[in-house]
């Protein structure tokens, strides 16, 4: 017998702009639960202020310290998996929406990075496979958002 769970979608209108951000992921943790969860960020959830390359820019959306601070904030959530979408480089020739797109997507990865070495704290796997395993990672997410990659990358 197959068993489905419920989409749960949590958009920009139901968060409130003027309570605390800390409220607005209490609200996320609270809707989403206990189970697997699929995060999909939608760039256009950014003003367009601070991320204009997206095809349906939405005015009088979050900032995008809000967007990486809603996501660093859903640490207790069980992730198993994350996507970034509609950013349109084209339409932004700053790159500054991709250049947040990467940076919400390292969020992403420390949260997968927080998870695994909490998994593995007590199992006593080395810290500096944890290590490999995220700078590779990360060297992949800079590489699909066309970045250079820091030459100091092995240091992160």
């Amino acid at each position: 017998m197959e068993t489905t769970k419920p989409v749960v979608i949590i958009a920009e209108a139901g968060l409130n702009h003027n309570g605390s951000l800390e409220k607005a992921i209490e609200m996320i943790k609270k809707r989403v639960g206990n189970g697997p969860a699929y995060l999909t960020f939608d760039i256009d959830f950014i003003d367009p202020a601070f991320a204009p390359g997206t095809g349906t820019p939405e005015a009088g959306g979050f900032t995008g310290y809000d967007g990486i601070e809603i996501v660093r904030g859903l640490t207790d959530i069980n992730f198993v998996g994350y996507d970034m979408v509609e950013v349109m480089p084209q339409y932004d020739p700053a790159d500054i929406t991709s250049l947040l797109a990467a940076n919400i997507m390292y969020e992403f990865i420390s949260l997968i990075a927080i998870k695994f070495h909490l998994l593995n704290w007590y199992s006593g796997w080395s810290s500096s496979l944890i290590n490999l395993s995220l700078t590779f990672q990360l060297a992949h997410v800079i590489e699909q958002a066309d970045m250079p990659i820091p030459k100091n990358i092995n240091a992160m």
